[in-house]
């Protein structure tokens, strides 16, 4: 057998011998752990954003507590295929029909705006990095469109 050198383990920071060339993991149980831990990750911060919007749509409102047909989901406020952002100060809570019906587009200005205003002040911690980032896309994003629309 081949040996590929040394590796750390992603899970238990072990060194070992590796194997395969994208081996991370030092035995199988470790990747098992780290897949469970990051799965446990994930549904802690989409019950974060959950939570923190009231278990409400944010654009129209309802609340699976009131109508049991209404299905919650989270919601990129800038588009995921624009700016590849995943942090909670780009996404919402929104109901199944509210998220269907906006799809991957942007809304308009003055509604992105008040969504990441919103957002700003909710989240707790919000680094200077961060918010300069949510401002540059903003501002990129409404300049490009007012150019479409100059050209139409």
């Amino acid at each position: 057998m081949k040996e590929l050198g040394v590796a750390i383990c992603r899970h238990c920071g072990k060194e070992f011998i590796k194997i395969r060339f994208n081996q991370v993991f030092c035995v199988k149980q470790c990747g098992v752990d780290y897949d469970l831990i990051q799965r446990e990750r994930k549904e802690r911060a989409r019950y974060v954003i959950l939570e923190r919007d009231e278990f409400r749509c944010i654009y129209c409102g309802s609340s699976p507590i009131e109508n049991n047909k209404t299905v919650l989901v989270l919601d990129h406020i800038i588009p995921y295929w624009y700016c590849k952002d995943n942090s909670i100060y780009n996404l919402v809570t929104a109901c199944l029909d509210c998220n269907s019906s906006k799809g991957p587009k942007f809304l308009s200005e003055d509604v992105y705006r008040r969504i990441v205003t919103r957002n700003i002040k909710l989240n707790k911690i919000i680094s200077a990095e961060k918010e300069e980032f949510v401002n540059k896309v903003l501002t990129y994003v409404f300049e490009c469109q007012k150019m479409r629309k100059k050209k139409h």
